[in-house]
């Protein structure tokens, strides 16, 4: 007993399974969540825990959520059913690919009154079926029915149900289309689905079925050529919105069998003289008014009438007369016929019309007379209503594309007591014919944005989130009256044994999705091979040799080279693998004495901002100089006193000793120190350090005569905020220089951009922002400059349109100036002395340009990259500019060029673009891209900026980005959002301090517009930053979840209430804002990320996000990402349990100092992890193309 019942349960369930999705039309949504599910993935390890929050929101009344389950492998899909608005039904999984047949249960319609429904077996419901087109002067004859299991009509009061035929009702066929003179002669039953037209045949001709012909959904009967009769062999049946054949003149309808058609049928209109004799009852419900007989005529019913719904039946002629072969039963408000005069209506068996059908009109003369019963349900000629779009985000419609947000729901309307019906309609107009297109509402947006949003190949329960141990009790700390909670401030401690576990935890989670990605050999592969080439710095000429930074394709680290003329072949001179063959050691600034006899060059040990300094000497006839001076951060330093001694800068403590961790070190000052050669370093003299104010940089270099030192105060790392102190070095002997010596000031304000170009004796040139936001060239006179800008000479004056980038003196008379004039590098000599404009540099299209000079030589370098071209050098001379002419234009000569193979500039598109932000300021967007690409929003896209400190983004070569667009068919942006420094100081200062939202919203409206311009859509959109580039990245990403598909973040700073406490944070108050200020304060915890980490509201999930970082990194410190990442996992377990199921991963570089630089090992992992990423969470192909 118990086996048979278990039988019939799993039979049961298998058969109806499939109509569970139909099922839920009829639930009313009482969930407190007003928006859509998404594909949520179950996997076996995770159902106790969806079961667990299930029962749990079912114990407190609310509705679970209805799923369909789909196989796809071992893996269990389920597609939760959420209300969408009101009107729109809901979210189904996407139907059956064309030629595959789904059953349903199919309800026939219900017969009028006093009629009978005679089907001959059940009915049969498909999909898509379309029926083959015979050949002219051929029939179509089906070899029999097709039929299922249906529902039964109910049959009007008093009437029977005799079957006749099978009844088949099918979707969207298309039945064929007869040649001329031939006929259709079916051998079954011909099954037509939704929007059907019946066959033309030829004149002459008639059609005639073996058997009964049933047209479902949109069907249009065909017309039949003058002279001629329509005679079905069997009962010819209709249903949704058919329109009956026009007879031609002269000719007459004669059914063999009953005909019957439903919504939005049109009779036909018969010719004029000619009579229209169906075989049996015309039958039409719904809405109908009677008719009214014309003067001297009557109405004479064969039966009841019946009328209902807006039903409008034909007007005879004058003179004509209407009798149907039964009595005329007509339902609320239907309008019979209107006879001519003197004629009568006399119907011959019942007449039942049904739902707004407009009956035949006969011509002048004639009569109606049906031999069958005729009925017609269901509207015909309905028009249309304007559908309206609610308020809300911006959506896409029309063009197959998803919405950049989800569509927002309408509001409904209150529930009204009143019995809703259908209004009376007026005179109705004619409609224009239905397109085959259907129109676009927002209900299909919302099932696009189901479908089409998320493409990410890796889906993640969020029961598989690392959970560490979160604070329980006084979790706050009251900052400026508010209680701002921090659970996870132990992770801030990077030794202590939880943050350990937290971070292998973290690291094997990553590992477990990552590594399995099998495309990461190929990207490994082409990164390696756009990386394959010689790389060299630009030329620095000093003395009879020409130094540059090399490394062979095969070698992880530059070293030092020189050439004996810029065209002589290269020798290495500091091998740096000699020093450190593991790769971690890094070249990161070289200085030579004013006699060429020695360079300075200081190392960095894994990336260190501490470094080393080291001394070798260019030739061995020279003594060699041991000294060694550690923890040196320096960007600047020289040779003083014929090399006997040395000015560089370090960070000290409060008593002036030196700092040797940025890690642990809990207070900074920077100084700058004097070192005698042959005396050890902490001998070293403190020439100046500011204590008073915070945060002060102090950097020092000599003039290149050695007669000066000049002293550079910054606050910060701004360069608008600067002051300028000097030391007469020819004035006071080497031994003169003592701890405490006075320094003369220049410009102490520190209200604009100081940079001492050149100088002579007194006089200097200088390059300033002093009331001149893009900068100027003034010269003048260190005695008296300081006092008023009355003494200042201009050089080069201001430009409202022209951005100064750099200026350097070369030869002994001339001024290289690269300006940035709608953000494009131009390059100009000038004559120092009167500051008139000499020539023009031409050199490659490039946004990277590099100058190197000196005035003791008349050759310069110049080094040029794009996003295709790794490398150009080039040469030039200033002896040659007084032989040019406009005959004989200024060239440069190049020196190394190196191309990639395979890789062609014309194949590539490289384009600036401007868009238009929030507040109406143009931006500038840096797009590369291949040629030829079809702008249709289906494109990968990565888009990157940094927005802070007065950097410029501009795109240089990368092999990573050229993989990307060649073999992922991608397109590489990036944004010069307000921060940077595109435009000059003006434009950094728009994007910092209390200006950052200018930063975050500037990115988002460059999102936006690359969507609008359908260069990509949400789920191809990769975001990718780095230290305050993450920063952006995760602020945006938070802010608009909906728009982007997938996140990359390097090294993010994320507490932005303690960064300054954090490694090398406090340096950076003056473009963040101090915490410690109430006004900063209120103004960075209203954008820091990881105070604002909240759920977005379904069915939008957090965005896929991948978070690199690495333990001990100085500049930004790794508990930035831990805490987030904890928060984060903490948000998504509790608030995303039922549809968050895009990955969030976070990969830790563990080893002991590891840090920015990294070995080149290292670098391509990195690299590998991060691509291998976003193309399988925006779901893009490789391309094997070169």
């Amino acid at each position: 007993m118990y086996l048979k019942f278990l039988i019939f349960y799993i039979i049961a369930l298998v058969t109806f399974l499939p109509y569970l999705s139909t099922d839920a039309k009829k639930l009313k949504n009482k969930n407190e969540d007003e928006t859509n599910d998404l594909a949520e993935i179950d996997n076996n390890n995770n159902d106790k825990a969806l079961v667990k929050n299930e029962e749990k929101e079912e114990s407190k009344g609310k509705r679970k959520d209805k799923h369909i389950v789909k196989q796809k492998g071992n893996t269990n899909i389920h597609i939760h059913i959420h209300h969408l608005p009101p009107h729109c039904g809901p979210v189904k999984p996407k139907p059956p690919r064309p030629g595959k047949t789904t059953t349903r249960r199919t309800k026939s319609p219900k017969p009028p009154s006093g009629g009978k429904t005679t089907p001959g077996g059940p009915t049969t419901t498909t999909r898509k079926t379309k029926s083959p087109k015979p050949p002219s002067g051929g029939k179509t004859t089906p070899g029999g029915p097709t039929t299922t299991r249906t529902k039964k009509p109910k049959p009007p009061s008093g009437g029977k149900t005799t079957p006749g035929g099978p009844t088949t009702t099918t979707r969207k066929t298309k039945s064929p289309k007869p040649p001329s003179g031939g006929k259709t002669t079916p051998g079954g039953p011909t099954t037509t689905t939704r929007r059907t037209k019946k066959p033309k045949p030829p004149s002459g001709g008639k059609t005639t079925p073996g058997g009964s012909t049933t047209t479902t959904g949109k069907t249009k009967s065909p017309k039949p050529p003058s002279g001629g009769k329509t005679t079905p062999g069997g009962p010819t049946t209709t249903t949704r919105k058919t329109k009956s054949p026009k007879p031609p003149s002269g000719g007459k309808t004669t059914p063999g069998g009953p005909t019957t058609t439903t919504r939005k049928t049109k009779s036909p209109k018969p010719p004029s003289g000619e009579k229209t004799t169906p075989g049996g009852p015309t039958t039409t419900t719904r809405r109908t008014k009677k008719p009214k007989p014309p003067s001297g005529g009557k109405t004479t019913p064969g039966g009841p009438t019946t009328t209902t719904r807006k039903t409008k039946s034909p007007k005879p002629p004058s003179g004509g007369k209407t009798t149907p072969g039964g009595p005329i039963t007509t339902t609320g408000k239907t309008k019979s016929p209107k006879p001519p005069s003197g004629g009568k209506t006399t119907p011959g068996g019942p007449t039942t019309t049904t739902g707004k059908t407009k009956s035949p009109k006969p011509p002048s003369g004639g009569k109606t007379t049906p031999g069958g019963p005729t009925t017609t349900t269901r509207k015909t000629k309905r028009t249309k209503k304007p559908k309206t779009t609610p308020s809300g985000p911006t959506t896409t419609t029309g063009n197959g594309k998803p919405p950049v947000k989800p569509p927002a729901k309408p509001t409904p309307k209150p529930p009204s007591d009143k019995k809703t019906t259908t209004p009376r309609s007026t005179k109705r107009t004619k409609t224009p014919p239905r397109s085959t297109t259907p129109r676009r509402t927002e209900c299909d947006d919302w099932r696009d944005y189901y479908y089409e949003r998320y493409h990410s190949t890796i889906k993640i329960n969020v029961t598989e989130y690392i959970q560490t141990d979160r604070c329980q009790e006084k979790c706050y700390n009251v900052i400026f009256g508010k209680e701002v909670y921090d659970y996870y401030r132990h992770l801030e401690i990077l030794r202590n044994k939880k943050t350990v576990d937290f971070v292998k935890k973290l690291n094997k989670l990553s590992y477990k999705y990552l590594s399995s990605i099998t495309i990461r050999n190929y990207i490994e592969r082409k990164i390696i091979s756009f990386s394959s080439y010689p790389k060299f710095s630009i030329f620095e000429k000093h003395g009879q040799f020409v130094y540059y930074k090399y490394r062979r394709s095969s070698e992880n680290q530059d070293s030092i080279w020189r050439r004996d003329g810029y065209m002589g072949k290269g020798e290495i001179f500091l091998n740096i693998s000699e020093i450190d063959n593991t790769g971690k050691t890094t070249i990161v600034q070289v200085s030579f004495s004013r006699d060429d006899k020695y360079m300075a060059y200081a190392i960095s040990v894994s990336g260190s901002n501490l470094w080393t300094i080291k001394f070798k000497e260019t030739d061995k006839k020279y003594s060699k100089i041991k000294d060694e001076l550690k923890y040196v951060f320096s960007p600047f330093m020289g040779f003083a006193y014929e090399t006997k001694g040395f000015f560089y800068s370090a960070f000290v403590d409060k008593k002036g000793k030196l700092v040797t961790s940025l890690v642990d070190a809990k207070e900074m000052y920077h100084a700058l120190f004097y070192h005698r050669f042959g005396t050890k370093q902490e001998n070293d003299i403190l020439i100046d350090v500011v204590y008073d104010i915070p945060n002060v940089f102090v950097h020092g270099w000599v003039s290149h005569d050695e007669r000066m030192l000049f002293v550079r105060y910054s606050l910060g790392n701004s360069d608008s905020q600067q002051g300028i102190k000097f030391l007469r070095l020819h004035k006071i002997s080497e031994s003169s220089i003592k701890k405490g010596i006075q320094l003369e000031p220049l410009f102490t304000k520190y209200d604009a951009h100081y940079s001492i170009v050149d100088s002579l004796f007194d006089e200097v040139i200088l390059l300033t922002t002093k009331n001149a936001p893009n900068g100027r060239v003034v010269k003048i006179n260190i005695g008296n400059a300081g006092q008023s800008e009355k003494y200042w000479k201009d050089i080069i004056r201001g430009d409202s349109k022209k951005f100064i980038k750099n200026v350097q003196a070369v030869g002994q008379n001339y001024l290289y100036i690269n300006y940035m004039e709608n953000v494009t590098n131009k390059a100009f000599i000038y004559d120092k002395r009167n500051g008139r404009m000499l020539t023009q540099l031409d050199f490659e299209t490039s946004y990277h340009v590099e100058f190197s000079g000196s005035i003791f030589n008349s050759r310069f370098f110049i080094r040029v990259i794009n996003q295709v071209v790794p490398q150009i050098i080039y040469t030039g001379n200033t002896l040659d500019l007084k032989r040019i002419s406009k005959k004989r234009p200024y060239k440069l000569k190049v020196v190394e060029s190196t191309e990639i193979s395979g890789i062609e500039k014309k194949d590539y598109v490289i384009k600036t673009v401007y868009y238009q932000s929030f507040d109406k300021t143009m931006v500038p967007m840096f797009i590369f891209h291949r040629k030829n690409m079809k702008l249709d929003g289906q494109n990968p896209v990565l888009l990157e900026s940094y927005g802070a400190f007065g950097i410029s983004s501009f795109p240089t070569y990368s092999p990573s980005n050229l993989m990307f667009v060649t073999h992922f068919s991608g397109i590489y942006v990036i944004a010069g959002i307000r921060g940077g420094g595109e435009y000059g100081e003006e434009w950094h200062k728009a994007g910092a301090g209390k200006n950052k939202n200018n930063t975050f919203n500037d990115f988002i409206v460059a999102a936006e517009y690359l969507i609008k311009k359908n260069y990509t859509r949400p789920a191809k959109l990769a975001i990718r930053g780095g230290t305050n580039g993450g920063l952006l990245a995760a602020v945006v990403s938070r802010l608009r979840p909906d728009l982007f598909g997938s996140v990359i973040m390097g090294s993010p700073l994320l507490d932005m209430v303690r960064y300054n406490k954090l490694n090398f944070g406090l340096s950076w108050n003056g473009e963040y804002g101090n915490p410690d200020n109430k006004e900063d304060f209120e103004y960075l915890l209203r954008y820091s990320p990881y105070h604002n980490i909240k759920m977005p509201m379904r069915p939008v999930q957090w965005p896929c996000t991948l978070i690199l970082t690495s333990l001990n990194d100085q500049n930004v410190h790794a508990a930035h990402t831990l805490k987030y990442t904890a928060e984060l996992y903490h948000v998504l377990r509790k608030d995303g349990i039922k549809y968050q199921r895009n990955p969030v991963l976070v990969s830790v570089t563990e080893e002991e100092k590891q840090t920015t630089t990294v070995t080149k090992k290292q670098i391509i992992k990195t690299t590998v992890d991060e691509f291998s990423f976003v193309k399988e969470t925006l779901n893009i192909k490789w391309k094997y193309s070169s």
